[in-house]
């Protein structure tokens, strides 16, 4: 059986489609587990609905929130032999499971398959496209198979997140084994799990075939368009991985993507910088990433409304960043 995990936080009017897409695949021994992280819309109504229409959806509340929080609740409910992550405004093809499953059976030492996705702008489900910038520009899949070294896994993946969340079906007892998510973290949370996989030894395996990939919304309110949090999020990444890791080659780059999402945030902050409530609310988010000194710096000149001074410091620092990336 294969435990769908949907994490939801106030997309009720999005969640018709995501369990739709689930009523229409293939492959049938499924349950899915909607996790509702506190939301204050119609998620509740819009998942007892479907309950009432199929035993195979289950509701769970979160009380604690948070999409890692989320997830967790539901590995901890999972009874499934295998784990499908699907965000609550996605979708899946129809033959997913289906395909997965085969792929399992063609390569049994496998932990986890995947097929890619294809992404569509909100509201137009029918039309997509092989970018998240909504564009069809070839794309060349990472082609891992079981054989891939953990080396080259690693390296790849150290250097951004290769497997979008709703595309991997994961082995359960390879779930057992890595953990659970990390609930400090709440953007790119699912790079750090899957690079976490890799360090632990899992094996995947890339397989291509019709009809059976998972179907990515873009619309405003998606976090991967949220630029600002992933990077924060990102930075967070870096210094769990950079604890965990043990070999100077993968230290230096994981550092080297440290020093570059800084910059990048910098940038961003830089290039947004005017007084009021989004200015404080990207400084209150940088707080909870930058070095102490860093902190201290900024929030002063802010506070102080100091405009100018803030700028000549982000400056100050993109010109610091960019020269431990050349350093390296």
């Amino acid at each position: 059986m294969i435990s769908v995990i949907i994490p939801c936080y106030n997309y009720g009017h999005l969640l018709e489609d995501t369990l739709n897409s689930l009523l229409q695949q293939t492959y049938g021994d499924w349950e899915a587990l909607i996790i509702d992280s506190c939301s204050t819309d119609n998620t509740p109504a819009i998942a007892k609905e479907f309950i009432k229409k199929d035993k195979r959806f289950v509701y769970l509340y979160n009380e604690k929130g948070g999409i890692s929080s989320s997830r967790n609740m539901g590995l901890k409910n999972a009874k499934g032999d295998f784990i499908q992550f699907l965000d609550a405004d996605d979708m899946l093809q129809a033959k997913k499971f289906e395909e997965d499953l085969s792929a399992f059976q063609k390569n049994p030492d496998a932990d986890g398959v995947y097929s890619g996705a294809l992404y569509f702008c909100h509201p137009d489900k029918n039309k997509h496209f092989t970018t998240y910038k909504l564009t069809n520009e070839p794309v060349t899949p990472y082609l891992i198979t079981t054989t891939t070294g953990r080396e080259e896994l690693l390296d790849k993946i150290l250097g951004g997140n290769i497997f979008p969340i709703n595309t991997v079906l994961l082995k359960k007892t390879a779930q057992n084994d890595v953990g659970l998510f990390d609930e400090t973290i709440h953007y790119n949370e699912d790079w750090l799990f899957w690079c976490v996989c890799i360090l632990k030894g899992k094996k995947f395996c890339y397989y291509d075939a019709p009809d059976a990939k998972a179907l990515i919304r873009v619309h405003k309110t998606s976090v991967s368009q949220n630029e600002f949090s992933m990077l924060t999020g990102g930075i967070k990444v870096c210094r769990a991985l950079f604890a965990q890791l043990n070999l100077p080659a993968y230290k230096k780059k994981i550092r080297k993507k440290l020093f570059s999402q800084k910059y990048l945030l910098f940038k961003l902050l830089l290039e947004g910088l005017e007084p009021g409530e989004k200015t404080e609310a990207m400084i209150a988010r940088l707080k909870e990433v930058l070095e102490k000194d860093e902190v201290e710096k900024i929030d002063k000149l802010f506070t102080a409304n100091n405009l100018s001074g803030l700028k000549n410091y982000l400056k100050f620092n993109l010109l610091k960043q960019r020269i431990k990336l050349k350093l390296l």
